[in-house]
């Protein structure tokens, strides 16, 4: 694995804490996780979960409830 890549997947799994744990913007998820845009960070999770983060977050807090 690439040091690219390995960021990639810190951040992306850092994301998914935030997203789970609170109900912030995923705008403000991408911005306080490093990536530098909102696509960039949907790009990484597709292609790391292959889904979104706002599919990750209804997935997520559907079994919350």
């Amino acid at each position: 694995m690439t040091l690219a890549r390995a960021i990639e997947r810190l951040r992306i799994e850092r994301s998914c804490n935030l997203i789970e744990s609170r109900r912030i913007s995923i705008k403000a998820v991408s911005v306080q996780r490093g990536f530098s845009s909102e696509e960039v960070m949907r790009r990484s999770f597709m292609r790391s979960l292959y889904v979104g983060p706002a599919d990750y977050r209804k997935r997520f807090f559907a079994f919350q409830t």
